[in-house]
Order: C-alpha cells, then sequence, then structure tokens
C-alpha cells in the first residue's frame, strides 16, 4: 500500500517514517518525488542545503521535470515496484511505502491510480508561509489521517505505532 505524507517543513514527518520503521523494518519503505529531482540539482551544483532559495529552486525544478517528462513520479512508482519485489513474498504480506508528496494535485493522482491513503503531520510550530508553492499548499488536501506531532517523540513513536496497526501492518 502507498502512504502519501505530508506536511510543513519540519513538521516531523521524516522522523515519523523512521519510527514506523523502527517499528515494522521489513515491512516499511520511505520515497519522495522530490528524490531524482535532488539528484538531478546535486549534478547541477546544489549543495545539499535547504534555504529559502533553494527551496524554491528544488520545487521549480520539479514542476519543470513533472511536465516534461513526469519524472518525480515515474521514479517513485519505479521505487515502489522494487520495493514490493524486495519485500513480497506472499499475496498476504502487509507492506506500505510512505510517499513524501506536496502538491495537492500528486497527491490526488497517487489516491486515484494507486489507491493510496493520505497522511498529514501537523505541528503547531512550523505552520506558516513558505517560499514556494510547494511548501505553502500543504493543506490543500482532504488526508485520511492526521496527526498532531505537538508532544514528545515518545508521543510520535506511539502515533506511529497506532498508524501501523490501523493501516493492518502491525498487531498491537
Amino acid at each position: 500500500m502507498i502512504v502519501v505524507i505530508n506536511g510543513y517543513p519540519g513538521s516531523g514527518k521524516d522522523t515519523f517514517v523512521q519510527f514506523c520503521k523502527q517499528i515494522a523494518p521489513a515491512q516499511v519503505g520511505n520515497v519522495s518525488t522530490v528524490d531524482r529531482v535532488k539528484e538531478l540539482a546535486m549534478r547541477l551544483g546544489w549543495n545539499g542545503t535547504k534555504t529559502t532559495n533553494n527551496r524554491k529552486f528544488l520545487s521549480g525544478l520539479k514542476k519543470l521535470l513533472g511536465e516534461w517528462d513526469d519524472i518525480p513520479v515515474q521514479s517513485v512508482i519505479a521505487a515502489y515496484h522494487s520495493f514490493i519485489d524486495e519485500r513480497c513474498i506472499y499475496p498476504e504480506d502487509a507492506l506500505v511505502m510512505f510517499v513524501h508528496v506536496r502538491e495537492p494535485d500528486e497527491i490526488a493522482r497517487f489516491v486515484a491510480d494507486y489507491d493510496a491513503k493520505t497522511l498529514f503531520i501537523a505541528r503547531d510550530s512550523v505552520e506558516g508561509t513558505y517560499s514556494n508553492n510547494s511548501d505553502n499548499n500543504v493543506r490543500d488536501f482532504a488526508y485520511d489521517y492526521l496527526v498532531a506531532n505537538n508532544g514528545t517523540l515518545d508521543d510520535l513513536k506511539q502515533s506511529a505505532e497506532t498508524f501501523l496497526h490501523e493501516l493492518g501492518i502491525i498487531d498491537i
């Protein structure tokens, strides 16, 4: 199954996925529609930092690559199939691939084309206005699940465990 994960920068998306991987390491994968974009940006001289200007550059490059040849989405789908092929031994195997997607139209596409579930990680201290539409529009979707990350790391880990249980990935 695909779970599209989203939230503002600094909301705890990566930490949430890390906790999920700790809880069910063989059953959890993680990929982003910007991974391939970052690889290409590095070749163009991007140094890997997430400054305001660099985030704007990555957002624009992703948009161009998507319009040109659907590269961001197609690279994620290839990673998803590779993940499934490597891990799925029995048809009843419960696997989840977290896919980081910012743009509401791409989220809708994953839902329509791949029956993805959607998850928003919210953290009150990071919500605001950002330098690019990819970050600004993350709330512009009706997500299936919401995790409020305003507590401790232990609270977030508990939320990850509860979420995996709700998906049928683990038993509690």
